[in-house]
């Protein structure tokens, strides 16, 4: 018992103090990072990248509009197309579900109950 409330004190005290290093690094290296993300280098090259892509935004956004509207105009063609009921054809309605029977479960036979041969042919043979 004194086993196991050792263990428990040493975890304890090895959480705390790990728990307190561990946080003292993170806040350096969160100020490393700080600190090199606020620098005039970083600061140029994140100026030169935003503008690049700000261009380049709306370009790519009036792409994807007009390829989002010419997909809807084709999926209504071709619903249209398909619905239009000509010769024929005849209106697709939506598949019914059909419920399967539930599958039965093998009988379980108990192990033994199975006569011996010997028994079982002295049985056929006996007429009383």
């Amino acid at each position: 018992m004194r086993g196991k409330i050792a263990f428990v004190i040493g975890l304890t005290v090895g959480y705390i103090f790990g728990t307190r290093a561990g946080r003292e690094r993170y806040e350096q290296i969160k100020a490393g990072a700080k600190s090199v993300w606020d620098s005039t280098l970083v600061k140029q090259g994140r100026d030169q990248v935003g503008d690049y892509f700000g261009d380049v935004r709306s370009n790519v956004q009036d792409s994807v509009i007009k390829a989002g509207r010419e997909f809807v105009d084709a999926l209504v063609a071709f619903n249209r197309s398909r619905n239009s009921g000509g010769a024929g054809s005849q209106p697709t309605t939506p598949a019914t579900p059909v419920k399967k029977p539930a599958a039965k479960k093998p009988s379980a036979k108990k192990p033994g109950t199975k006569k011996p041969a010997a028994a079982a042919s002295a049985e056929v043979g006996e007429t009383k």
